[in-house]
């Protein structure tokens, strides 16, 4: 890391938060790569903790304990330093786990339509969405938009079809807006 490293108004990190399949991971490593921070997955953290694959766990413990695993990573994160975090799509449902990752990190909404996010998740039944097991993705989407709005700091619509670049330079200018205001 070098020292001279931009800190925008809102502090030195950035975290995702969208559905499954949005591009979260995608982006965010472009993201890091161009601000020249760090990368985390929330995601893969949990995963390297439960030593199996995100799906198996909530087939095998349910989608609450999950949730309560998801949380308990997120409260255990110290306010990284210059880091974007992709995290779950699952994370809105833990105001503890929000409001602890909006103490250090300007949080991004990442929206697109149902549509092109379910022509992305080709792999539903294996990807380790909690709450499939009772509804179905779209009524998980629309159930979900709203939290997503509730926490969003600002909200970064997807164009289609999906561009990295474009995408990454889309939320850059919104980082120098927001840092502006």
């Amino acid at each position: 890391m070098t020292p001279n490293k931009p800190v925008f108004s809102f502090g030195s990190a950035i975290t995702l938060i969208g559905m499954s399949g949005v591009g979260k991971s995608t982006l965010g490593k472009a993201l890091a790569k161009v601000l020249d921070y760090d990368f985390m997955d929330t995601d893969a953290l949990i995963q390297n903790r439960i030593g199996k694959p995100l799906q198996a766990y909530i087939e095998a413990n349910g989608d609450d304990a999950f949730k309560d695993l998801e949380e308990s990573i997120i409260l255990s994160l110290s306010s990284p330093s210059f880091r974007v975090i992709a995290t779950g799509g699952s994370v809105i449902y833990s105001p503890k786990a929000m409001a602890h990752l909006a103490s250090f990190s300007l949080i991004i909404f990442l929206q697109d339509t149902f549509k092109h996010i379910q022509s992305r998740v080709s792999d539903v039944d294996k990807r380790g969405i909690v709450g499939l097991k009772n509804s179905s993705l779209e009524t998980l989407y629309y159930e979900r938009k709203p939290l997503y709005e509730q926490y969003a700091q600002q909200t970064v619509t997807l164009s289609y079809p999906f561009n990295k670049n474009g995408m990454v330079s889309k939320m850059m200018n919104q980082l120098k807006e927001y840092q502006k205001s």
